[in-house]
């Protein structure tokens, strides 16, 4: 996307939408990496802190955990139709940043 941007001939300004070509619910999403079929539960508020903050050991507060339960679809002008760039799937995506992170050093 940045390359495209960057060879951009006209000045830009505004907002685009990014996302890529497959509709996944954060529900749906959830359902793909646990793989078992089993139904999400729901959070909001401090309990949603609390259960972020366990799960990702950085702090949350309930404003931002209700934030995150907030609808996200893209809403602006198509990014990725305007500046001509292919969209990748979900999983392909997910497959290539696995492998990357399995390639950090972390030692």
């Amino acid at each position: 996307m940045i390359a495209g941007i960057d060879d951009a001939q006209a000045e830009l300004a505004g907002t685009w939408g990014l996302e890529g070509p497959d509709v996944v619910t954060a529900d749906g999403f959830a359902g793909m990496l646990r793989g078992d079929g089993a139904e999400p539960t729901h959070a909001s508020g401090q309990a949603a802190a609390e259960i972020l903050t366990r799960l990702l050991g950085v702090p949350f507060d309930a404003v931002t955990a209700s934030f995150f339960a907030l609808p996200s679809r893209a809403d602006g002008p198509d990014a990725a139709l305007a500046f001509g760039v292919s969209r990748t799937p979900l999983v392909d995506g997910l497959r290539v940043t696995l492998a990357e992170a399995a390639a950090v050093d972390t030692g």
